[in-house]
């Protein structure tokens, strides 16, 4: 499986060890589940990830979220993206990350997600 991950669920990774969230990046890292990211993403789990709050919550530092993300961007697929509506007459953007391999999904809530 190749996903997009959303950022609500890097932080929930980190912030809780039993999470749903948590067991995604784990089958990140074990190679069950493909990682598509783009430098756009990886800046934006960085900005959340070094808030003061989540760093509290997850009881790390910017140097250990740096690590972690260098870590999640070595097993990542780089993609490129573009912005566009999800239907017509739409008021919000969102990403676009096609595969090439087939389709991609986007995990945003990580409890519909069997490893």
């Amino acid at each position: 499986m190749r996903v997009i991950l959303d950022t609500d669920v890097v932080v929930s990774g980190l912030r809780s060890p039993s999470g749903a969230s948590r067991l995604v990046l784990l089958a990140i890292r074990e190679g069950a589940v493909t990682l598509l990211a783009s430098v756009a993403i990886m800046l934006e789990y960085e900005a959340f990830l070094k808030r003061p709050a989540n760093l509290a919550a997850a009881g790390a530092s910017t140097t250990g979220v740096g690590v972690f993300l260098d870590g999640l961007a070595s097993v990542a697929e780089p993609v490129a993206h573009g912005f566009v509506r999800p239907f017509p007459g739409a008021d919000r953007w969102r990403t676009a990350a096609p595969g090439r391999h087939g389709t991609v999904g986007l995990v945003k809530w990580a409890a519909h997600v069997h490893p």
